[in-house]
C-alpha cells in the first residue's frame, strides 16, 4: 500500500526526473545518500520528507569544495548559490530546484524544493551522522538489504596498510585528487580505487563525493555474485546440478519450457549460452526495446518473459551476453534452496559470512531482485569478493565455497567477442590475459557497465577494485587507464619481489 501511494505521488513527474538518470531504476527513486562532513556545515546532512505513510530522505555531502547529493543509484551535483537556493544537476541538466530555510545556529533546518512544479518540503533529520547511510538504506523503498542474517561472527574490517608504494604511484594518486590533473589523466569519472597486494589494502581512494561507507551500483558485477551464490548453494548441499536441465528447477514454468527449451542446462545459463534469443548490446540499456530494461522495469514476470524469447538450438553453447540467462539461474537457485528469491538466499548463504555493510538489491518491476545488475556494494565489500575468489573459496580460515567450484567458475568455458582480460567467459566471470610489467599474466574479472570492476591477478597476489560513473563513454577505456597509471608499477614491484623470493628459495634448497 505504501509503495502504491508513493508511486501515485510521483506520477506527476517527480519520479521520472529522479529515476531516468541511471539504468535499471525501479518504480521510483527518492532517496539520496551521503555522509555529513566532519566540520559543521550549514547545508550538509540528512533531510527527511514525511507525508502520511510516505517517508524518504535526502543526504547532502560536501567534498573538495563541491556539494553532492546521492541516491541509491549514484551521485548528483548540488549547486548552492549565495542566496541559499540550489539546483541538483545531472550531466548539466537541472532536475531539482530549491531553497534552504530556517537557519538555527548557522545550520539550516528546512528545505523547500520543487520537482516538475511539485512541492517537496524537507526537514533536517535527527538521525546520528554515523547512522545516516545505514538508516537510509534500510528505509529505501524498492530495495532489499543484503545482510548477514544468520552470521554474526564477522572478521575485522580492512585496515589500510602503510606498505610503501612505488613513488610514481604515490605521486599519481596525489594528482588524482586535483580535478585538473584528473581531467588530464582522463579519470574524472572514477569514483573509487582500491588495490590489495599480498594480503594488505595498499590503496583506498574515493572521488566525486563517494566515501568508504557508501554503496555504489555495481551493475553486472552482480552476475559474478550470482555465480558465487550458486557455488555456495552446491557447497551447502543444495540439489543443484549444473549439468541438469534448468526445467528441473523451474516447475512453475513447464508450459514455457518446450520446443527444445526444456533441454537448456544450468551450465548453459551460467555461461550465457542457453540459445535463447537475446540482444542487450545493440541498443542502449535505457531503450524501451532493450530486453534488460524490459525485465527490470516493465515485465510482470521476468522469468516468463525470458523463456518466451525464441530459442535457437544452433546458438546453443555459443556465448551470447544475456541478463535473461542470469534471471533463470537466480530463480533456479532460489527454488533449489527453498528460499523466496535470490536475495533471501543470499542473506542466509555462506557468502553472508563476508559481512557486507550497507549493501542492497534493487527490485525489478515484478518484485524480484535484479540478478543481472541490481546490487549496490561498498568497494570494500567488492574487495572481499575478490579475496574470496583469489583464496579459492577460503575466507579467514573458513571454507565458504569448495575450491573446485571456484576453479570451475573462473576457468574459460567459451570465447567472447571481446579481447584481452575479457576474451573468455566462465560462470559469469570473465577470464583472459594482460601484458603487465613485461609479462603476460592471467586475470579474472567481474565487470559492470560504467566502469565497475573487480580484477584478480592470481600470479601476482593482486586485486584491483574500482567503481565509476563512465556512462557516456567507452567505459572499458577507464579500467585500461587505471591499470596503466597505477597497477603496472605495482605489478612490476610484485614480479621483482616474487623473483627475489624464488631465488632465495633456491638458495635455501641448495644448502
Amino acid at each position: 500500500m505504501i509503495k502504491l501511494r508513493l508511486k501515485r505521488f510521483y506520477q506527476g513527474g517527480l519520479m521520472t526526473s529522479l529515476t531516468r538518470l541511471k539504468l535499471g531504476i525501479l518504480g521510483f527513486t527518492a532517496c539520496f545518500t551521503a555522509q555529513l562532513s566532519a566540520a559543521i556545515d550549514p547545508y550538509a546532512g540528512l533531510w527527511q520528507f514525511s507525508q502520511g505513510e510516505m517517508h524518504f530522505y535526502i543526504l547532502i555531502k560536501k567534498q573538495g569544495g563541491q556539494y553532492y547529493s546521492f541516491d541509491h543509484l549514484g551521485k548528483h551535483q548540488l549547486v548552492i548559490k549565495p542566496d541559499h537556493s540550489f539546483t541538483i544537476e545531472n550531466n548539466g541538466e537541472i532536475i531539482v530546484t530549491g531553497h534552504f530555510e530556517r537557519p538555527e545556529g548557522g545550520v539550516y533546518q528546512a528545505i523547500n524544493s520543487q520537482v516538475n512544479n511539485q512541492q517537496l518540503p524537507l526537514t533536517r533529520s535527527a538521525v546520528a551522522p554515523e547512522q545516516h547511510v545505514t538508516h537510509l538504506i534500510q528505509a529505501m523503498p524498492g530495495t532489499l538489504p543484503l545482510t548477514n542474517k544468520h552470521h554474526s561472527n564477522c572478521a575485522a574490517p580492512y585496515q589500510k596498510s602503510a606498505q610503501s608504494l612505488p613513488e610514481v604511484v604515490t605521486s599519481r594518486l596525489q594528482d588524482l585528487k586535483d580535478n585538473a590533473h584528473a581531467k588530464q589523466m582522463g579519470l574524472t569519472q572514477l569514483d573509487s580505487l582500491l588495490i590489495w597486494q599480498d594480503g594488505a589494502l595498499v590503496v583506498e581512494e574515493y572521488y566525486n563525493g563517494w566515501s568508504q561507507q557508501l554503496p555504489h551500483q555495481v551493475n553486472s558485477v552482480t552476475k559474478s555474485v550470482i555465480s558465487l551464490l550458486a557455488d555456495s548453494a552446491v557447497t551447502e548441499g543444495a540439489k543443484l546440478n549444473y549439468q541438469a536441465p534448468i526445467s528441473q528447477y523451474l516447475p512453475q514454468y513447464q508450459n514455457q519450457l518446450a520446443q527444445g527449451k526444456e533441454q537448456i542446462t544450468l551450465q548453459q545459463t551460467l555461461t550465457m549460452s542457453s540459445g535463447l534469443e537475446w540482444d542487450e548490446w545493440s541498443t542502449p540499456y535505457h531503450h524501451r526495446l532493450n530486453p534488460q530494461n524490459i525485465i527490470a522495469n516493465k515485465s510482470g514476470d521476468s522469468v516468463r518473459f525470458t523463456l518466451s524469447t525464441p530459442f535457437r538450438k544452433s546458438q546453443n553453447n555459443t556465448f551470447n551476453y544475456s541478463a535473461g540467462d542470469v534471471t533463470l539461474t537466480a530463480e533456479a537457485i532460489a527454488n533449489a534452496t527453498n528460499t523466496d528469491n535470490i536475495a533471501d538466499y543470499a542473506t542466509q548463504s555462506a557468502l553472508a559470512k563476508l559481512c557486507f555493510e550497507n549493501a542492497y538489491w534493487q527490485l525489478q518491476h515484478d518484485g524480484r531482485p535484479n540478478a543481472g545488475g541490481g546490487l549496490n556494494l561498498r568497494p570494500r565489500d567488492m574487495l572481499k569478493i575478490g579475496e574470496l575468489v583469489l583464496q579459492q573459496g577460503q575466507w579467514h580460515q573458513q571454507r565458504l565455497i569448495k575450491p573446485d567450484l571456484i576453479q570451475a567458475a573462473t576457468t574459460a568455458k567459451l570465447p567472447t567477442p571481446l579481447d584481452g582480460p575479457l576474451a573468455n567467459y566462465g560462470h559469469y566471470w570473465w577470464t583472459g590475459s594482460e601484458y603487465m610489467a613485461g609479462k603476460t599474466v592471467t586475470s579474472i574479472t567481474a565487470d559492470g557497465y560504467g566502469g565497475q570492476q573487480i580484477v584478480i591477478y592470481p600470479e601476482l597476489d593482486l586485486i584491483l577494485v574500482m567503481t565509476a560513473s563512465a556512462y557516456n563513454s567507452d567505459f572499458h577505456n577507464l579500467p585500461r587507464k587505471v591499470k596503466m597509471l597505477f597497477l603496472s608499477e605495482i605489478a612490476k614491484q610484485q614480479l621483482a619481489k616474487h623473483a627475489s623470493e624464488e631465488a632465495e628459495g633456491k638458495v635455501q634448497a641448495a644448502l
